[in-house]
């Protein structure tokens, strides 16, 4: 039986979604977002054959909190809009006597306990549905210790850091195209690259990918330094998720793999390509592959296209890019009143449509570390300034991994768009 902690898991939207998703296959209808301003009691909505079906999501983790909130802001509100039915999905478990209790204080709206949907009919639901259950991988990190069994077997190659880094990870993560994308390269070929600009989501990605399949009885194999690593932990009959992160480094010198290591990697991407069961997720910078495929012969003989999955700002849609926003605000520890500066006059729009809007850089924005003692009324105009300018981003790679000759280049082409002379 799935065990899921919904309530410190999922962001207020997470939530809702989830919620979506989960009451569309079991109910059969669907669902629209509908938020008639600020806190109307309307989460999602149905209005088709004569019904006028309101539902609410209420992520707290205890039945007093939720109860309380029922009867003290929830109601009121429900009267307001006479909904022929009132569905509810809550994060917390509730026994029957407390649905029961909860059908009675929102009746007649609440027509039977079969509209509340507590934290075991939610899991019930998601057993019943994998389907469902694949797009939220997020959630894995709470089920019934699954990343803390990464530590307890002696193939599950995986540091107490990269557990606690893929469990910050998921918090944020929104899943989108890119996810699907890469299931179908591994579905097809094995071997995955994850490739794209710095800071565009690319070790998230691959993260939510082990959790996949260490989901799906894969064991995981994590690569630190060299292919080595990977070739010398034995022969097993299991199959296993080979996870390969910066595989030709964070920086674009020539000399990063070792002797003949080149080599040594396309042999083990092509045993694990046809080992049938066994699968590769390696990740590195676009412009690093590039150079790595000019430098070493035998990378550039070998046609990766079909095996790359590049993360672009295009496969994030502006829901999305709302929704990675929303996640690192609500679980930054911000202060309310720097939150609510970038809400009023819907500031957090010029944050989500900016032409330089990033995962890495939205992370770094977020941060109280960050924020420091910049005052509230000023969070907003620093951080569109430092989207504006995102130095810290680009710095250490400008400065550090490009020649002199394409430093050049570089402010060229930027002198070009400038003028609109290229």
């Amino acid at each position: 039986m799935a065990n899921y902690d919904f309530a410190s898991t999922l962001s207020p939207v997470d939530f809702e979604l989830l919620s979506k998703d989960l009451l569309e296959v079991e109910l059969g209808i669907l669902l629209e977002n509908f938020r008639e301003g600020r806190d109307k009691g309307i989460d999602l909505r149905y209005a088709g054959h004569g019904q006028n079906l309101i539902v609410q999501c209420k992520r707290h983790a205890t039945f007093a909190s939720l109860k309380s909130e029922l009867l003290n802001k929830e109601l009121p509100k429900i009267r307001r809009l006479q909904p022929s039915r009132y569905v509810l999905t809550a994060a917390a478990p509730l026994s029957p006597q407390q649905s029961d209790e909860i059908k009675e204080i929102l009746s007649p709206y609440i027509q039977s306990t079969e509209d509340v949907f507590g934290k075991e009919r939610l899991d019930s639901i998601l057993q019943k549905h994998p389907e469902v259950e694949r797009r939220q991988v997020k959630l894995w990190i709470s089920s019934a210790g699954v990343l803390d069994s990464l530590l307890n077997a002696q193939t599950h190659i995986v540091s107490r850091e990269e557990v606690d880094r893929t469990k910050a990870a998921a918090r944020i993560y929104v899943q989108n195209v890119s996810f699907d994308e890469a299931l179908k390269i591994l579905n097809e070929h094995r071997v995955c690259i994850i490739s794209g600009l710095p800071g565009i989501g690319k070790t998230t990605l691959a993260r939510m990918l082990m959790l996949y399949y260490f989901r799906h009885g894969y064991d995981v194999i994590k690569i630190e330094s060299d292919i080595s690593e990977a070739r010398n932990v034995g022969y097993s009959n299991r199959p296993r998720f080979y996870y390969y992160d910066d595989f030709l480094g964070q920086t674009a010198q020539a000399d990063k793999l070792n002797k003949n290591e080149d080599q040594k990697l396309l042999d083990f991407m092509r045993s694990v390509h046809e080992s049938k069961t066994s699968i590769m997720i390696l990740t590195t910078r676009e412009y690093i592959l590039n150079q790595a495929r000019l430098h070493y012969e035998k990378l550039d003989r070998e046609n990766f296209d079909h095996r790359t999955c590049i993360i672009d700002l295009s496969k994030y849609s502006r829901q999305i890019r709302a929704q990675i926003l929303y996640n690192h605000l609500h679980f930054s520890k911000l202060p309310r009143s720097h939150l609510e500066a970038l809400v009023a006059s819907k500031g957090y729009l010029k944050i989500v449509d900016h032409m330089n809007y990033s995962p890495r850089l939205i992370e770094h924005l977020t941060s109280p570390i960050w924020v420091g003692g910049i005052p509230a009324e000023q969070y907003l105009p620093n951080f569109i300034s430092n989207l504006d300018n995102p130095t810290r981003l680009w710095d250490h790679a400008f400065s550090k991994q490009l020649s002199l000759r394409a430093k050049n280049v570089l402010l060229l082409l930027r002198a070009c768009l400038r003028t609109h002379e290229c």
